[in-house]
């Protein structure tokens, strides 16, 4: 597999009606196809990322992988977006709790 060049990205989410606010992540290609995406339903985990955060959470990398694989772990304090290529991490974002930042 040649060497490509990957996009994380994170946004925020909400349905219509507004009662499920959450983050999208997704991994697109080099030709903007979605290789892997991930949501994370924000309440489930008491986590309120700050706005800057969210705005500045996309990384590029480049990889030789035949697998991505898109994975999130919260730990109270943030949650982290990590991609596993071929099982190994090859990128990740970090979003801190804005409650926790203030604390």
């Amino acid at each position: 597999m040649p060497r490509q060049t990957y996009r994380l990205t994170v946004t925020e989410s909400s349905e219509a009606d507004d009662s499920v606010h959450g983050l999208d992540a997704t991994v697109y290609d080099e030709n903007e196809t979605i290789v892997a995406s991930t949501r994370v339903a924000a309440e489930e985990y008491d986590f309120e990322p700050s706005s800057q955060d969210v705005s500045d959470a996309e990384t590029s990398f480049t990889a030789d992988v035949t697998t991505i694989d898109l994975q999130f772990g919260h730990d109270g304090a943030s949650i982290v977006f990590r991609v596993l290529g071929d099982r190994d991490e090859i990128a990740a974002v970090r979003l801190n709790d804005e409650a926790e930042e203030a604390a």
